[in-house]
């Protein structure tokens, strides 16, 4: 397809840089689950020697398959739940959008992640539910959590937490 206009060159290239900037968060992922299944797996072969050491066993004895695949499993479940955080106290609306909402105290915190966000629970009168928010690494729920007390400063997100 021939790009006729500026516009579409420049859309083209947000679109691009999008696509490179969601490339890039994939990769970080993929090193810091890497780095810490490799981290695991040594703490864990460390712990089962040392427990062949104290039972008298042959320290050649070989970690199984099983309790390898176990040790991975238990690692990206640990990863999955650090990309959440749940939103405290974050006023809610008829139809309203959440990742909307959420976005905003993103921008108040000067931050853009990308974000899923869902209440929580069931709708009741008088109450808010809490904000499940996904973010697409830990490093930014991280990053998010070290400016979260710069809310308590702001009047329209003083509440939020």
């Amino acid at each position: 397809a021939v790009v006729s206009t500026q516009s579409d060159v420049i859309s083209a290239q947000k679109k691009a840089l999008e696509v490179t900037s969601m490339i890039t968060d994939a990769i970080e992922v993929a090193e810091r689950v890497t780095e810490t299944v490799e981290e695991t797996v040594k703490s864990g072969i460390r712990s089962y020697s040392e427990a062949l050491g104290n039972s008298g066993s042959s320290p050649r004895a070989e970690i199984s398959p099983a309790t390898l695949k176990s040790l991975a499993k238990q690692v990206l479940v640990e990863e999955e739940l650090s990309k959440n955080l749940i939103v405290f106290g974050l006023p809610e609306q008829d139809n309203e959008n959440v990742c909307d909402s959420v976005m905003k105290v993103m921008e108040e915190l000067s931050e853009k992640p990308r974000l899923e966000a869902d209440r929580l629970g069931k709708k009741k009168e008088g109450q808010i539910r809490p904000v499940k928010v996904t973010f697409t690494s830990a490093a930014a729920v991280q990053q998010i959590l070290a400016k979260s007390r710069n809310l308590r400063r702001t009047e329209k997100f003083k509440e939020v937490f």
